[in-house]
């Protein structure tokens, strides 16, 4: 192969590389996910525009800053367990705060792997994680006011899982009983209920698991021993792939 072919060839591999590198860069200045890329002190030596977008700073900006300048939950000793581990082989994702440019902060979720290249290097994920949390936060409410509604229900609540035991109960249901939430946590409805053997309750499981609400007239013993008459409702749902008895 002459000369001229020979530099044919490395141009135009020169050219296939370099559109490559363009076609990669694109991709990483398009993704949803923040790219950092940091050194061995993780001190950044690249971002991508989404990481620029998410801190309100430039490239420029960003580039020879330690990653502890813009992370709130990251100092130096955390960032050297975060090493260790990875050195260990293993996969790291976790929870911090990222601090903006004008001050403010946000929750986000980082990966991180490591790999060799003039040296360890370091690439980060980020995820905003803004409504993920707002969410979460929208659950604990919305499970706070409804264990408020059902503790102070007239009616005591007893939840049952598929063993037949208890799962969690209200506050009507404690009272009534002279028990703590802990003491009726984990017991057999034979335990407190007069009327019920373990034949009576299969039955009822048979109907309750059929689809039907099944209402019935029973005896329920308190702690001191004593017994008081109850209407007792019952039906079933499922969550996810078990079933409970409410």
């Amino acid at each position: 192969m002459g000369a001229r072919a020979t530099s044919l060839v490395v141009t135009t591999l020169t050219t296939k590389l370099r559109a490559s590198q363009v076609r990669f860069c694109t991709f990483v200045d398009h993704a949803t996910d923040a790219f950092f890329l940091l050194d061995d002190d993780w001190t950044v030596l690249d971002v991508n525009r989404r990481a620029c977008d998410g801190l309100g700073y430039s490239r420029q900006e960003l580039i020879g800053r330690h990653k502890s300048e813009f992370d709130v939950g990251l100092d130096d000793a955390s960032i050297q367990r975060l090493k260790q581990r990875m050195v260990a082989g293993e996969a790291i994702t976790f929870e911090t705060r990222h601090r903006r440019k004008d001050g403010t902060s946000f929750p986000v979720e980082v990966r991180v792997g490591q790999f060799e290249q003039d040296g360890r290097r370091y690439l980060c994920l980020v995820r905003d994680i803004t409504e993920r949390k707002r969410a979460e936060d929208e659950l604990r409410a919305s499970e706070a006011r409804f264990r408020s509604f059902v503790d102070h229900a007239m009616d005591g609540f007893f939840l049952f899982g598929e063993q037949r035991v208890v799962l969690d109960v209200n506050r009507q249901a404690c009272e009534s009983l002279g028990y703590s939430h802990e003491e009726l946590i984990g017991i057999h409805p034979c335990e407190f209920d007069a009327a019920l053997d373990e034949a009576s309750i299969a039955r009822l499981a048979e109907r309750v698991n059929a689809g039907e609400t099944v209402t019935f007239e029973s005896l329920q013993r308190r702690k001191d021993g004593t017994v008081f008459p109850v209407e007792v409702r019952v039906r079933q749902f499922q969550q996810g792939a078990e079933r409970f008895h409410l």
